[in-house]
């Protein structure tokens, strides 16, 4: 625990601007001074008024000047109000004598020590690691924060790390704390006064339970409770989050209440205790069922149900006289409960746990609970539960997205900041190569609800909530599968710390021919995108540009910046630096004045959300076009504007691509598997040789393709009245449509089933085999993308090829029999509606699935025998 004087102060940080703002500051008359910033003001203020340090003169407190130690010693021992009259001479000959009584005072607490015994060093200049060991010796600070600093050594590592913990510092940049940098005064004031700024300590007023794990605080700036503040009779606080205005504060326990008995809260502040005592009657006023997707052999697996948006205990529910009642319904509305469920009461044929059988069928389901008590009849809503045979198609959860709720955006880093809310959006499942995207029926759980806590909405969303720094492991998890995430909360406020412009230099055209919109991308510390609008700050050649415009980013961190040039030619560096003067990243430019077209490039064009792979995806309509544009370039290299393309004219393979000309761009989309060079005439039809590269088109198709069937083997049929079809020799489940194909491998894994076509459709025959993408049952492209993948025939002439010149009819059409020595013995019935045998069948039914490019993947026979 850090040092904390009596009248309750913590170490906080100052709120760190995301804006960049120009170097030239409206100075503000803090304390009377006339060279104080607003970025000092609330400092100097406070130093000045708590006596700890006045002015270098009346008008100026000298924010720009180095400190020396001896200032410094006087601060300190200011702030921390030592006796300065009787401390022993600390034997030091350079401290004037203005100063003696204080560096006597420091050196006889043990805070400071002398360059030698005889020489303290007064006139020598502070730097900023002398003012981490001083500062952590002063405050007796502890906790130690990980930093990626490179200039502290070990003399100064634990003070640097106990400054970060406590929110004093967070260095001169991301990897710099500036250890041997001399501190200003106006630095070493912001120290001071954050190290020192009191906090206002809460004042509790009421406390009533709300739900079975949670109180509701009322009173008055109670963003200042902490849960080492409160105590509950028998139970644990694990986190602690106030409103907006302090007023009020939700407080989580570890354990359900006690009902119908009294419980004690004690709030301790300022070494001062009240005690509350409330009576917590347990009254269910709303129940849901979480929607859920479960696997559909794994034991054990139950339904959650949510008591007043809590996910409740079953046991706790029977012990407030509460009973629980669950039934299942499928597809059609038809009962399902005895089939869904494991434990079905035998009279009243529902479940009272809600724990699944240890085998139910793919589908999706509706699950409704009803909760009663007495007279009290509470009915859910029927909640959507998915079950898939997670075994066959989904191998780990390979990746997520975490969106901060706070900033609007999602995440990269794992980091959260206290007090911020966040939700993993969607999961990225592996099934094979294919990477199939989850956005509902996970649940998400915490190691630690101290640091991280974790609540779940009746919609069966969880939303993270960073409640204190630490770490905590997050458990995602998706039917059987399981991928932990560690998260780091800190104290430290996000800012931005890196402005990434595309490209480290640029070359311009003088005036507003030249003007030139370069991309950037700007994050915090954390590596996570800013939103934010910002200003650029030209350091090395004002004359050169004439504007330097804001910079507004978006969700994701990414903006421009326009540079507009001015009249004359010579270099220059845009620099970005924060509020504080910290440098942030930089763009050199160079201007000339040669005006003229040397050469032209095909080129990429760098518009948003457009990447430079020339490979294409057929299937993936975020991915199955390029745009491309001519950039003219003058004979110094320096880019002269995209050239218009009017009457310009594309050569290129129509069977693979199509290219549309634009008046400035030219769009590229995917037509077919293959290779296609783009080649561009100029509006005399003549190729334009000042083209420097030729740009390849790639497009893959990854359509997936069957490349295994694992058949069934029935054997020989010989009795009579059995009905055949495809599902003798395919393992299938009945469905309401076409019935679903078991035993097809594919080349590309999928969670979406295979169903075979059972009638006449747009795009698809009877017996093709097609991905059900949006799992209605039916084949439609229009209703979700869905994909054929093959086709299932009867081979009559058993050739190992499909063609209808030969004979061969697909599975749904009406096949002839053969006898035993090839004589036609009668026909058979469509095997989608099936043949049901009679006495003197006899002949061989050869069953072939090819892919859709007609190649045999797997071929089978089924013999018929019944006897006359």
């Amino acid at each position: 625990m850090a040092y904390q004087p009596k009248s309750y102060r913590k170490f906080v940080a100052t709120a760190a601007t995301a804006t960049l703002v120009a170097t030239a500051v409206t100075p503000a008359f803090a304390a009377g001074f006339t060279d104080v910033s607003d970025r000092y003001k609330e400092a100097v203020d406070y130093l000045v008024n708590e006596k700890i340090t006045q002015g270098m003169s009346e008008t100026k407190f000298g924010v720009d000047e180095q400190i020396k130690r001896v200032d410094a010693a006087v601060m300190i021992a200011n702030a921390l109000k030592l006796d300065t009259t009787k401390a022993p001479n600390a034997g030091f000959t350079d401290v004037p004598e203005r100063a003696q009584g204080a560096v006597n005072a420091l050196k006889a607490a043990g805070i400071i020590n002398g360059k030698t015994d005889t020489k303290f060093g007064s006139a020598d200049q502070l730097t900023r690691g002398e003012m981490a060991l001083i500062l952590q010796k002063a405050y007796k600070l502890t906790g130690s924060a990980d930093h990626k600093f490179t200039d502290v050594s070990d003399r100064y590592d634990a003070a640097v790390k106990a400054l970060v913990a406590n929110n004093i510092t967070q260095g001169k940049s991301e990897t710099k704390f500036g250890t041997t940098d001399a501190i200003k005064r106006g630095e070493f004031a912001i120290f001071m006064y954050k190290i020192n700024k009191p906090v206002v300590a809460p004042t509790v007023e009421d406390v009533k339970a709300t739900g079975a794990k949670t109180l509701e605080v009322t009173g008055k700036d109670l963003q200042n409770l902490k849960a080492e503040n409160l105590t509950v009779a028998g139970n644990t606080v694990t986190a602690v989050s106030a409103n907006a205005d302090g007023t009020k504060a939700t407080v989580s326990l570890a354990n359900n209440l006690v009902p119908n008995e009294e419980t004690t809260v004690k709030t301790t502040i300022n070494e001062q205790s009240k005690e509350f005592k409330f009576t917590f009657k347990y009254v269910i006023e709303s129940v849901a069922v979480e929607n859920a997707t479960f696997d559909d052999d794994t034991k054990g697996q139950k339904v959650t149900l949510l008591a007043n948006n809590e996910k409740a205990d079953l046991n706790y529910l029977a012990a407030n006289g509460y009973s629980v009642e669950y039934r299942a319904y499928d597809e059609k509305g038809n009962d399902a409960t005895e089939t869904f469920f494991k434990n079905v009461d035998a009279t009243d044929k529902v479940s009272k746990d809600g724990e699944l059988e240890d085998t139910v069928e793919e589908g999706k389901y509706h699950v409704q609970a009803v909760v009663s008590k007495g007279s009290t009849i509470l009915t859910s809503e029927k909640a959507s539960i998915t079950v898939v045979n997670l075994d066959s198609a989904a191998s780990a959860i390979s990746s997520y997205e975490l969106t901060n709720d706070t900033l609007g955006a999602a995440q990269k880093s794992t980091t959260l900041v206290v007090d911020e809310a966040a939700k993993f959006t969607k999961l990225h499942v592996a099934a094979g190569s294919e990477k199939t995207e989850v956005t509902s029926g996970y649940t998400v759980s915490s190691s630690n609800p101290g640091v991280v806590s974790v609540k779940e909405d009746p919609a069966g969303s969880f939303t993270l909530k960073a409640e204190a720094p630490g770490k905590a492991k997050i458990t995602l998890t998706f039917g059987k599968l399981t991928k932990e995430v560690e998260l780091t909360v800190s104290g430290k406020a996000r800012k931005v710390a890196k402005v990434q412009p595309e490209t480290s230099s640029v070359k311009l055209l003088t005036g507003t021919d030249g003007e030139r919109d370069v991309k950037v991308k700007v994050t915090d510390q954390y590596g996570d995108p800013v939103k934010a609008v910002t200003e650029t700050i030209d350091e090395v050649s004002h004359t050169l540009l004439d504007d330097t415009s804001d910079i507004t980013t978006d969700a994701k961190g990414e903006g421009v910046v326009k540079l507009t040039p001015g009249s004359k030619e010579g270099n220059g560096t845009v620099c970005f630096k924060d509020a504080d003067g910290n440098f942030l990243g930089s763009l050199g430019f160079q201007i000339t004045k040669v005006n003229n077209v040397a050469k032209q490039v095909l080129e990429v064009k760098k518009v948003a959300d457009q990447s430079e792979d020339l490979t294409l995806d057929i299937n993936d309509a975020e991915d199955n076009t390029v745009t491309l544009k001519v950039a003219n370039y003058t004979s110094e290299n320096v880019y002269n504007g995209d050239q218009d393309l009017t009457n310009y004219t594309p050569k290129f393979n129509d069977k693979i691509v199509n290219v549309a000309m634009g008046p400035k761009e030219i769009t590229v989309s995917a037509v077919k598997a293959g290779t296609s060079d783009i080649a561009i005439y100029n509006d005399k039809g003549v190729f334009v040789g000042k083209v420097t590269v030729t740009v390849t088109v790639t497009v893959t198709d990854k359509t997936p393709e069957i490349t295994k069937v694992n058949w069934l083997t029935p054997g020989t049929i010989n009795y009579k009245g059995e009905l055949i079809n495809f599902a003798d020799v395919l393992e299938t489940t009945e469905s309401a449509n076409d019935d679903i194909v078991k035993g097809i491998t594919l080349s590309t894994s999928t969670l979406s089933k295979v169903r075979i076509a059972e009638a006449d459709g747009t795009d698809i025959t009877v017996g093709q085999l097609y991905i059900d993408k949006n799992d209605d049952g039916k084949f439609g492209k229009a209703d979700g993308t869905d994909i054929t993948v093959g086709q299932l025939y009867i081979d009559k002439n058993d050739d190992g090829k499909f063609g209808k010149a030969d004979g061969d009819v697909v599975v749904g059409t009406v096949v002839e029999k053969k006898s035993a020595d090839s004589e036609i013995v009668g026909t058979v019935a469509d095997p989608i509606q099936g043949l049901t045998t009679d006495k003197g069948d006899k002949g061989t039914i050869v069953f072939t699935v090819t892919n859709t490019k007609g190649d045999v993947i797997a071929s089978t026979s089924l013999t018929v025998n019944v006897p006359k």
